[in-house]
C-alpha cells in the first residue's frame, strides 16, 4: 500500500453498541438531580468527557454537590448499566478486513481507560488497534479540535479518517483536518460537517477508496471565503522543474493571479474556507502542491431542467461533460465580500451561457464545497434558480471552454444520460447532492 492511512474510531456508538445504554445512564443521572432529559441535551454532551459534562451541568443547573462527588455518582450509574454492552454487529469482521488491507487503526474516545480496556479485552479486539486514546490522555475534550490534534500528532504524514457518530466528535475531527466519516446507523440528522456518511461500518473501505479516486463533497449552505497572506515555498529543484514545465506549456496557457485553497474550518454552522493568492504558473507546474479554488454551479429553469455542455481546449477534463457554469475565482470578488463567489458564478454564467441566461436569474443558493482529487481543485458549488425556459433560449457558442453540444433535460434525465459518459467529478457530486 502506497498510502499511509490511519482510521481513528470513536468508541461509544461506533465500536460498542452502547448509545441506548449511555442514554439510560444520562437519563437516570438527570432524574436524580431533577433535570429534565431531552434528546438535544444528550446530543449536546455525547462525545464530551464525563468531567467536562459534569462541570457544565453543575454550573448550568446550580447543582449543590461538588464536582468530584457528582462525577463519582455519574460514573457509578454508568458502571452499573454498561457491563453487558456488546460490540456493534459485524465490527470484528470490519476491523479484520481493514487490518488486512494495511490500514492502521486507533480508538479515540472521551471514555475512561478502564472502561475501554475492559471492553476491548473482553471481546478480543486488542490486536486491531495501534493505540487507545482516552478522555484521560488529553487536556481537551470534543468538540475542541485540540483533542484530535493531540491524536494526530502521533501520526504525521498519514492520511487520516475519523469515524464518529456524535456532532461533537465530527466537529473536533473536521477542524483538526481529518476526513470525517459520519457513522449514522439510525438516520439521525446532524448539523456538524462531514466528508462522508455511512450507515454500515462495512462501507468504510469503499469510502477510503472513493477518496483516493474522486474526492469528497461537504454540504453546507453558509460558506465564507477568507483570503490570507501565504507564500508557498519551493526547493531549488522544484523551482527548476517549475520553470522547465512552464516554458513548455501550450500557447493558449497564460499566467495570472489565482486563488489557491489552504484550509477548512467549521464555526457555529458556517464553513470557513481559507485561501491565498498565487500565480497560475505554480498551479500548472506543481499541481500536486497547489490546489486552485473555483466555483461550479447547476442552473435550473422553471420547469426543473438543467444544462450540460462539453469542455474543450482546457487543461483538465477536455472532452468531458460538465454542468454550466464553472470557473476560477477572481480575488477581488471575495476580498470585497466573503460570499462574493456567488457574483463570480454569475460572471461565469454570462460568459458561458450568454446574456439571455444570466439576466433571468432569480437567486443563487450555496450547496457546499467539493474537492476533486483528479484535478486537485476545490470548488464552491451552487444552484442557480432561473425564470427561463431553457429550451427557448439562445446560447452563446463562442466560449472557448465549451463546445456547441448542449444537453437540456430535467435533472433526473440528465443523471441517466450522463451515467456512462466522462463527467467532471464536481458535476457528478453536485448532481448526487442536490
Amino acid at each position: 500500500m502506497n498510502r499511509r492511512v490511519l482510521i481513528a474510531f470513536d468508541f461509544d456508538g461506533v465500536i460498542a453498541d452502547s448509545i441506548k445504554v449511555m442514554k439510560d445512564a444520562f437519563r437516570k443521572f438527570l432524574q436524580v438531580n431533577q433535570i429534565e432529559y431531552t434528546e438535544e441535551l444528550f446530543d449536546r454532551y455525547n462525545g464530551v468527557t464525563f468531567s467536562a459534562m459534569i462541570s457544565e451541568l453543575k454550573e448550568k443547573y446550580n447543582l449543590d454537590r461538588n464536582h468530584d462527588k457528582l462525577l463519582a455518582d455519574y460514573q457509578e450509574v454508568v458502571n452499573s448499566i454498561t457491563k453487558n454492552i456488546e460490540p456493534i454487529i459485524g465490527v470484528e469482521n470490519v476491523l479484520k478486513s481493514l487490518n488486512e488491507q494495511g490500514y492502521e487503526m486507533v480508538i479515540s474516545s472521551s471514555a475512561s481507560r478502564e472502561y475501554l480496556d475492559t471492553f476491548i479485552k473482553k471481546y478480543g479486539l486488542e490486536d486491531f488497534f495501534q493505540e487507545v486514546f482516552t478522555g484521560e490522555s488529553c487536556a481537551y475534550t470534543k468538540p475542541d479540535s485540540r483533542y484530535y490534534s493531540n491524536v494526530f500528532s502521533h501520526y504525521e504524514g498519514y492520511e487520516i479518517f475519523v469515524v464518529e457518530d456524535s456532532d461533537n466528535g465530527l466537529i473536533a475531527a473536521f477542524n483538526a483536518g481529518a476526513k470525517t466519516i459520519f457513522f449514522n446507523d439510525n438516520g439521525r440528522k446532524t448539523v456538524a460537517p462531514y466528508h462522508y456518511s455511512v450507515n454500515n461500518l462495512l462501507q468504510i473501505t469503499g469510502v477510503i477508496a472513493r477518496q483516493a479516486r474522486r474526492g469528497y463533497f461537504i454540504g453546507n449552505g453558509d460558506i465564507d471565503v477568507v483570503v490570507k497572506e501565504i507564500n508557498p515555498s519551493f526547493s531549488e529543484e522544484e523551482k527548476e522543474n517549475i520553470e522547465k514545465i512552464w516554458s513548455n506549456r501550450p500557447e493558449h496557457v497564460f499566467n495570472g493571479e489565482v486563488l489557491a485553497f489552504d484550509s477548512l474550518h467549521y464555526i457555529d454552522g458556517k464553513l470557513i474556507v481559507e485561501c491565498f493568492v498565487t500565480e497560475y504558473k505554480y498551479v500548472y507546474s506543481v499541481r500536486s502542491k497547489i490546489t486552485p479554488m473555483a466555483v461550479s454551479g447547476i442552473c435550473i429553469d422553471k420547469n426543473g431542467k438543467t444544462i450540460v455542455s462539453v469542455r474543450k481546449r482546457v487543461t483538465d477534463y477536455s472532452g468531458s461533460y460538465e454542468l454550466i457554469p464553472s470557473g476560477g475565482i477572481n480575488k477581488l470578488c471575495v476580498e470585497k465580500n466573503k460570499q462574493g463567489y456567488k457574483e463570480q458564478l454569475l460572471i461565469e454564467l454570462d460568459e458561458e451561457g450568454g446574456a439571455d441566461l444570466a439576466e433571468n436569474v432569480l437567486g443563487v443558493d450555496t450547496l457546499g464545497i467539493c474537492y476533486d482529487v483528479v484535478g486537485n481543485t476545490m470548488d464552491i458549488c451552487m444552484k442557480v434558480r432561473c425564470r427561463n425556459d431553457f429550451t427557448k433560449l439562445s446560447f452563446r457558442n463562442d466560449n472557448e471552454e465549451y463546445g456547441d453540444k448542449k444537453l437540456i433535460e430535467e435533472v433526473k434525465e440528465i443523471k441517466r444520460l450522463l451515467k456512462e459518459k466522462n463527467v467532471v467529478i464536481t458535476s457528478k457530486m453536485i448532481l448526487e447532492h442536490l
